[in-house]
């Protein structure tokens, strides 16, 4: 097989014009350099600034679901201290009910010792009556004293 052979242009015409006819060969001045070396560190510092907020995003959505997770941890224990609070509430009314029923089993017990003191106090004038209707009734019997008529045996005749 032949070797194959390297490209040489035959005169400097036909490169001048190659190379003329290609935008890619100008030769760039100076401000077009600056302006590309400005544009490349702004397209790198976009990149960059793109990077870093992409990783603050991730961080974001890592922080977020563990709010989201702390949120729902202190929601079951909200729910856990509400049960716990009608508990203790119930257990509170059956306490005032408590409380009610002994202040009126005072107030009742209080009118009981009164009406007790006043039946005592009539037990004692009913047995002091019946202790002199003994003696009266004694002194009848012994003829110390007349007998009287007592009208209330009259109503059953």
């Amino acid at each position: 097989m032949p070797r194959k052979q390297k490209y040489k242009p035959q005169d400097n015409n036909t490169l001048n014009t190659r190379y003329n006819n290609n935008p890619y060969f100008y030769k760039k001045n100076d401000s077009q350099n600056n302006n590309n070396l400005k544009y490349n560190t702004f397209i790198r510092d976009l990149c960059l600034e793109y990077r870093n907020l992409q990783k603050e995003n991730l961080e974001l959505k890592d922080q977020l679901t563990l709010k989201i997770k702390a949120v729902e941890k202190l929601k079951v224990e909200n729910e856990l201290q509400k049960d716990t609070i009608d508990l203790l509430n119930k257990e509170n009314e059956k306490r005032n009910k408590d409380k009610c029923l002994k202040k009126n089993l005072i107030k009742e017990n209080f009118t009981l010792k009164a009406d007790n003191e006043k039946l005592k106090e009539q037990i004692k004038i009913y047995s002091n009556a019946i202790v002199l209707y003994q003696s009266k009734m004694a002194m009848k019997i012994s003829g110390q004293v007349e007998p009287e008529f007592d009208t209330y045996f009259l109503n059953f005749t």
